[in-house]
């Protein structure tokens, strides 16, 4: 019997870690890649982070964090809470894998597609993690940063241009919907007011059916009065009809630049959560994979591709550019540039059909995963050199 229960003891799965628990130089890398900048920020404002100077609020936000997460006390206990929650499908799945190795390997697949946040949190907190493979896990993350670092001008650019455009968007919709509003406004009273003169009118035209001959004329004259009166009523109705249209016409643009500025905020908070986690330069197997290899990208926006080309220079590679287009020159092209290419990259949303089939059929393979990573996001990846 004593025997049994040993043997129940060991099955059970042994309680993961909780964020006190880690080690220390753990901290800085897990507050600033699992948290995101809003929920750093909403923590802080909680428990009453403040500073003289409004552009370090971020930076004493995240010592403070890392600080007290070392021990167990109300912030470390919210903070661990928060990502238990946040994370608990990633957990889960990570739960399933009873030895180190398995937690490592699961840890790679996450890495791969680029799901690191949920991952990192979970795998960190795994007891059954030895101590190689979870040194293996924080370089995995500590050579990311390196990574981005190398990136931070251009993230930091275009979050200035993201915030420029979201105020532009606020501004520009609110005046025109402010208007649209004032004018079917003023119409309502202009038919309200319309809608009583054609009623005294009438009262008017019944009352002198019961004089005299000589009030024909005044009954002409209101009959006359009151068909001009409905006239511009039915002229003010469709044009309130026309304004209410446009104002629906401008609520539903409306609501679409709304749902773009939710998406442009996520963004914004994914590049934040990006840029807090970075370090100096440094090289990974990512570069490794990169450096002397040939890129083309067809189609896409000029300017982007220009980005990817110094992104991908400074890996050490190449990146070629072809416009998307579908005319002979750019045909003729393109078959060129496939063949000299060890990847090609298609933006399925800016790109003709044409070209896209055409890149297609001269790689003459079928295509890979889609790489998951914010750069690549909306690419379909066709590989020849990296085809494992």
């Amino acid at each position: 019997m004593v025997n049994e229960n040993i043997k129940m003891y060991l099955k059970k799965p042994l309680h993961r870690k909780k964020i006190w628990e880690l080690e220390k130089t753990w901290l800085c890398s897990i507050i600033g890649t699992c948290l995101s900048m809003h929920e750093a920020r909403k923590i802080g404002r909680k428990f009453g982070a403040k500073c003289s100077d409004p552009t370090q609020i971020d930076a004493v936000i995240h010592s403070m964090l890392v600080r007290d997460c070392a021990e167990k006390n109300q912030i470390s206990t919210h903070v661990n809470k928060i990502l238990e929650k946040k994370f608990e499908g990633t957990i889960r799945t990570f739960q399933k894998n009873k030895t180190s190795s398995d937690i490592l390997q699961l840890w790679r697949v996450f890495f791969d597609r680029g799901l690191i946040p949920g991952a990192y949190w979970a795998s960190a907190t795994m007891r059954e993690l030895s101590k190689e493979d979870s040194n293996k896990i924080y370089s995995d993350v500590h050579m990311l940063s390196h990574l981005l670092g190398s990136s931070n001008q251009s993230l930091i650019q275009r979050l200035v241009e993201v915030e420029s455009h979201i105020k532009a968007l606020e501004n520009k919709h609110g005046w025109q919907r402010q208007k649209l509003e004032a004018t079917v406004s003023q119409l309502k009273d202009k038919l309200r007011r319309s809608e009583y003169s054609v009623s005294l009118l009438q009262r008017q035209l019944t009352k002198n059916k019961s004089n005299n001959k000589s009030a024909k004329k005044n009954d002409d004259c209101a009959k006359t009065k009151l068909r001009i009166i409905r006239q511009r009523c039915a002229h003010l109705e469709e044009s309130i009809e026309s304004t209410v249209a446009k104002l629906e016409i401008r609520n539903r643009r409306l609501r679409e630049n709304e749902q773009h500025i939710e998406y442009l905020e996520k963004s914004l908070s994914s590049v934040e959560q990006l840029i807090v986690s970075m370090s100096d330069n440094s090289d990974s197997k990512i570069i490794q994979g990169v450096s002397g290899k040939s890129f083309l990208y067809v189609g896409g926006m000029p300017h982007t591709a220009g980005n990817i080309q110094k992104m991908i220079a400074k890996m050490g590679g190449t990146l070629l550019y072809h416009n998307g287009g579908n005319g002979k020159s750019e045909m003729s092209s393109l078959a060129a540039l496939v063949a000299n290419a060890d990847a090609v990259f298609v933006p399925m949303d800016n790109v003709s059909h044409h070209s896209a089939l055409e890149a297609k059929k001269a790689m003459q393979v079928t295509p890979a995963q889609v790489y998951s990573d914010e750069i690549f996001r909306n690419c379909f990846i066709h590989t020849r050199a990296f085809n494992d």
